[in-house]
């Protein structure tokens, strides 16, 4: 009888291993598959960017690295009335491409209110981000060139592709010499 008990005893108790083993396996597998999802949204190797609504903060900057393009693409969420809206742009200054054909990033300012260069020092508060564009301003990323497919935003492989060469000449300096327009700082 003693026997009987101990296997019973033993059974329940390998039992109990296999659950709790079960239920580290699956709680692994929802780590992974989360990891995947995220690299997936923001692997410059994927075909498409997709930029999930709800990653997007109100008041605050989303930096969304694309290595293709070296660059990251800042995105907020600001009220707009009673409402929000969603704003796109490159972290890379216009007019410092302009001024001086370099690649300069952006940063978030002092007051975590908008982005400022981290070369010229100019501005944009997110309210303005992505329709405002004079002196020194990030580049843009106009809604037309954006899909939003109800839980994110999608920056198609086409897109990212034209906006490659359009950063590559800039940074050569080929924009430069292809235009007559000076920004003065």
């Amino acid at each position: 009888m003693d026997n009987v008990r101990e296997r019973v005893i033993e059974h329940r108790r390998l039992s109990r291993k296999k659950v709790l083993l079960g239920f580290i396996l699956i709680v692994m597998l929802v780590f992974v598959a989360v990891l995947i999802e995220n690299w997936l949204v923001e692997n410059p190797n994927t075909t498409d960017i997709a930029i999930k609504k709800d990653k997007i903060s109100e008041g605050k900057a989303l930096f969304v690295k694309v290595d293709a393009l070296d660059t990251n693409i800042i995105a907020v969420k600001a009220e707009d009335g009673d409402d929000y809206r969603y704003s796109f742009v490159f972290d890379d200054c216009e007019g410092c491409y302009q001024q001086f054909g370099k690649h300069f990033s952006y940063r978030v300012n002092e007051d975590e209110t908008g982005i400022v260069c981290k070369n010229c020092g100019h501005g944009a508060a997110f309210e303005e981000m992505g329709f405002v564009a004079e002196d020194c301003h990030p580049v843009m990323i106009h809604p037309q060139d954006i899909i939003d497919n109800g839980d994110s935003f999608v920056f198609t492989a086409e897109y990212l592709k034209e906006k490659q060469t359009e950063l590559e000449d800039k940074r050569s300096g080929k924009a430069m010499i292809d235009s007559d327009t000076t920004v003065n700082h």
